[in-house]
């Protein structure tokens, strides 16, 4: 490793999955418990005359079965499998019981894998839709894993589908007034590969936003297009996708959730690693603060007045955060 400063100096421990123990106890990815060290090695580089040295990460682990297989990871796996299999559940689905969900291709890579993504609208799959009451819904895209490596952010996004596809009446106010646009995985076929940081372009992909190319960054350059249409704004109009959005969108809502490999300092859940459910809850929570932040003002009073049953024990101390 190059890096001089790493988590696993500071607490974080590596994943595992035993698959006896997935077998007989029903325990999936979870930490070992044992030493685990960062520590400077011998080898070296010169970067401008200056020597760099690597570093070692080493960890020991006790193996608790005969017979059995063992996988290490950095953070818990969330594959191109993985992704594909939730999206096939609900396109199965989709007549029966997710009539708001429609499927689609964004395009394809370089290596001629497909870039899925769906859509998420009360009123989408419905043929005799009102045009004009859809074009004053708002809308919203998410997307993960332009770093194919990142895989909480996939858990964060499957917590927000999921909600999203729900039944509960937070999550039908949210599809009444919006189109949601959700790309899970951008960089296909660095997840499928196994690259940390870049496509098989050899290209981080968020550094391509300014000028994406068709061929060589196929990703970004129709993610881009798909938000600038949604938008409704010229695609002459013009780093990182986060900056390059709301230069160009001119819209302040454009975020990035940096998601920790390692877990809290705060909150109910401190000095907690992170676990597929925590994360799941994060990306729920985002969707029912796209209600907060839609109504900031007044808010209990005003969402009680669009729906009365809405759920509003997520929101606490409410008054207190608008004086502040």
């Amino acid at each position: 490793f190059q890096r001089k400063k790493s988590k696993y100096s500071q607490g974080l421990k590596i994943w595992y999955f035993s698959k006896r123990k997935k077998e007989e106890k029903k325990i999936g990815w979870h930490h070992t418990k044992e030493n685990v060290e960062y520590n400077q090695n011998f080898l070296y580089n010169y970067n401008q005359n200056k020597k760099n040295y690597y570093y070692t990460l080493s960890f020991e682990y006790t193996f608790e079965y005969d017979n059995d297989e063992i996988y290490f990871a950095n953070s818990i796996p969330f594959t191109y499998t993985d992704m594909i299999k939730d999206l096939n559940n609900y396109t199965i689905k989709e007549n029966e019981i997710y009539n708001y969900y429609e499927r689609k291709i964004l395009c394809t890579t370089i290596t001629g894998n497909d870039v899925d993504y769906f859509i998420i609208n009360n009123d989408s799959m419905i043929l005799n839709i009102d045009k004009e009451k859809k074009k004053v819904k708002k809308g919203i895209v998410f997307f993960a894993r332009q770093h194919p490596a990142e895989t909480v952010s996939s858990y964060v996004l499957k917590g927000a589908y999921e909600f999203l596809m729900g039944f509960s009446d937070e999550t039908k106010y949210l599809r009444d007034n919006y189109i949601v646009k959700i790309i899970p995985m951008v960089n296909v076929d660095g997840v499928i590969c196994g690259n940390t940081r870049t496509s098989l372009s050899g290209c981080d992909l968020n550094r391509r936003w300014i000028n994406p190319n068709d061929i060589l960054h196929p990703e970004i350059y129709h993610l881009k297009e798909l938000i600038m249409n949604f938008n409704k704004m010229p695609k002459y109009k013009r780093g990182t996708g986060r900056i390059n959005l709301f230069q160009e969108l001119d819209n302040e809502n454009v975020f990035t959730l940096e998601t920790s490999y390692f877990g809290c300092n705060q909150g109910k859940y401190i000095n907690q690693y992170f676990n597929i459910e925590m994360l799941k809850e994060i990306g729920k929570d985002i969707c029912l603060g796209i209600i907060l932040y839609h109504y900031n003002s007044n808010l209990k009073q005003g969402i009680k007045e669009i729906n009365p049953k809405l759920n509003l024990d997520y929101i606490y101390n409410i008054d207190e955060y608008n004086k502040e």
